[in-house]
C-alpha cells in the first residue's frame, strides 16, 4: 500500500508569546516612568530646599537691616548726624503743626442699627 504525503504546514508559533511581550513591554513603561517620576521629585525637593534655605537667609539679612536702620534713626543720632553737619533744628511750634486725619472708609463705619417696623395693633372694639 501505497502512502500519501500530505502537505501539511508546519504548525510552531513564534518562539516568544505576543500576550507575554505585550505585558513584558507594559511592564517595563511603568517601571520607568515610576523611576522618572521618583527622580523629578527628589529634584523638586532639592529645589525646595535650596529655596527655603534662601528665604531663611534673606529674612536673616532683612531682621538684621532693620535693626540697624531703627538704630541709625534714634533721637539721639539724628541729633548728633545734625551736630556734624552744623544744622540747628527745633521742633515747630505747636500752632504751626498741621494734624492730618485719615479719611474715613465705608468699610470703618460701624453698621447702622437695624430698625425693624412692625405694625402697631390697634384693638377694634366692635360691637
Amino acid at each position: 500500500m501505497k502512502r500519501y504525503r500530505v502537505n501539511r504546514k508546519k504548525q510552531g508559533g513564534s518562539l516568544f508569546p505576543a500576550p507575554l511581550a505585550a505585558v513584558l513591554t507594559l511592564t517595563a513603561l511603568i517601571t520607568l516612568s515610576y523611576l522618572w517620576l521618583c527622580g523629578r521629585c527628589d529634584a523638586i525637593s532639592r529645589e525646595i530646599q535650596e529655596l527655603e534655605s534662601r528665604r531663611v537667609e534673606l529674612r536673616r539679612r532683612v531682621v538684621a537691616e532693620e535693626y540697624r536702620w531703627a538704630q541709625l534713626n534714634t533721637r539721639s543720632r539724628v541729633q548728633a548726624a545734625l551736630e556734624r553737619f552744623g544744622m540747628v533744628m527745633e521742633s515747630p511750634e505747636e500752632r504751626r503743626i498741621v494734624r492730618l486725619v485719615r479719611p474715613v472708609e465705608i468699610d470703618d463705619l460701624e453698621p447702622a442699627p437695624r430698625l425693624v417696623l412692625q405694625p402697631s395693633r390697634v384693638e377694634a372694639n366692635f360691637p
